[in-house]
């Protein structure tokens, strides 16, 4: 069994994932949210490996580098630890739970009219008759 390892430059393109068929440059230009997708790629897929400029871009020098092929979430979690300021975690934070407070206004405005007068008494109603 041979173990393949993909090294991509900057004009290498994913393949599958969140950003099939768009290249590396394209990804990192996409601001927290690519780079952030990229150092994912890098620390938790243990086929991809990127080129030592674009680890350098991100932040990733050699005493966070891991050994390909494979991966290692805990060097993952020191690498942001030690890399990221206060403004980086509050966009990430912002752009993780955009999702949530939306769902939570819509489940809110679901709530209040599920549970009017009017449809609770045609609910009681309905199992009364059965």
């Amino acid at each position: 069994m041979t173990i393949l390892l993909r090294t991509m430059t900057r004009k290498s393109t994913f393949s599958g994932g969140q950003y099939n068929g768009v290249t590396v440059q394209s990804v990192i230009n996409l601001g927290i949210t690519g780079k952030e997708y990229v150092i994912y790629s890098y620390f938790q897929m243990s086929m991809i490996s990127f080129a030592d400029d674009i680890l350098l871009e991100l932040g990733i020098t050699e005493e966070f580098k891991i050994n390909k092929p494979g991966k290692d979430i805990t060097a993952k979690w020191k690498y942001k630890d030690a890399t990221y300021t206060e403004q980086d975690r509050l966009e990430n934070w912002k752009w993780k739970n955009k999702h949530k407070c939306d769902t939570a206004k819509h489940n809110k405005r679901r709530d209040s009219v599920m549970f009017n007068k009017k449809n609770l008494m045609a609910n009681n109603h309905n199992n009364f008759n059965k």
